[in-house]
């Protein structure tokens, strides 16, 4: 029929069937799901997109071959936008906050483990209007102690010299 020799070299896209897919599990990625590599049998790197499902009471974990890395940019994206479209402006200033939270317990010098024992904290504090307030002018407990070296109190550490 009427191909041209520029159709010849450029194989059919895989993205309206990987689209089509995907918006058939659309309910199940927007509580959960990643774009993930894998390896396929000739050794070949590939992407899919991993997420579980519900059938007849136990979890199956699905997959959806999405193909080279250009695709499961657009699907990755994709999956971010649905998700975004999800999220009540509440929760938009709750990711926010815990996000602002993050790279202030990094300027303060914080570790990894003491940065996850602050947005715990944060966490806890996102509940509480009043804290949620203050955490969006940037109180942040940074300098707390139990957040800082992870001590309440008790015993002091051993000395080098006894």
């Amino acid at each position: 029929m009427g191909r041209s020799p520029d159709n010849d070299l450029k194989p059919p896209s895989r993205w309206p069937s990987v689209l089509a897919k995907l918006e058939a599990a659309k309910p199940k990625l927007l509580k959960g799901g990643a774009v993930v590599a894998r390896r396929s049998p000739g050794r070949k790197t590939v992407w899919v997109v991993r997420f579980r499902e519900w059938e007849a009471g136990r979890v199956r974990r699905k997959t959806i071959y999405v193909g080279g890395a250009a695709l499961a940019e657009r699907a990755r994206a994709l999956i971010r936008i649905w998700r975004e479209e999800t999220l009540t402006p509440v929760d938009r200033v709750k990711r926010d906050i815990l996000k602002l939270a993050d790279v202030r317990g990094e300027l303060a010098g914080l570790s990894g483990r003491a940065r996850k024992r602050l947005r715990a904290a944060n966490v806890e504090g996102l509940q509480d209007p009043f804290r949620l307030c203050a955490m969006a002018f940037g109180a942040f407990p940074v300098f707390d102690p139990r957040i800082r070296n992870g001590r309440l109190g008790g015993r002091p550490p051993k000395s080098a010299m006894w």
